[in-house]
């Protein structure tokens, strides 16, 4: 948890923490639907994702398990 609250502040010391994510996650999302066109969506696997991003599959799962927390906490309000 240590290592989580680090990132959160750099993210804020760099400014435009949750831009650089959604702008992260735009650009996983254009390099999977390439894949799918290129091989077929039941042809593409998350590791081959993962693979040509140059990321891990942790990285990929919780950039969008943070983004669906944000959009339930918001419908909250």
């Amino acid at each position: 948890m240590k290592n989580r609250a680090n990132m959160k502040k750099k993210a804020n010391k760099n400014g435009g923490g949750y831009e650089k994510g959604e702008q992260r996650k735009q650009e996983l999302l254009k390099l999977a639907y390439r894949m799918f066109i290129e091989k077929g969506y039941e042809n593409t696997s998350i590791d081959e994702i993962v693979a040509k991003a140059g990321i891990a599959k942790r990285h990929l799962l919780l950039l969008f398990l943070q983004a669906k927390k944000q959009r339930w906490k918001r419908s909250l309000k």
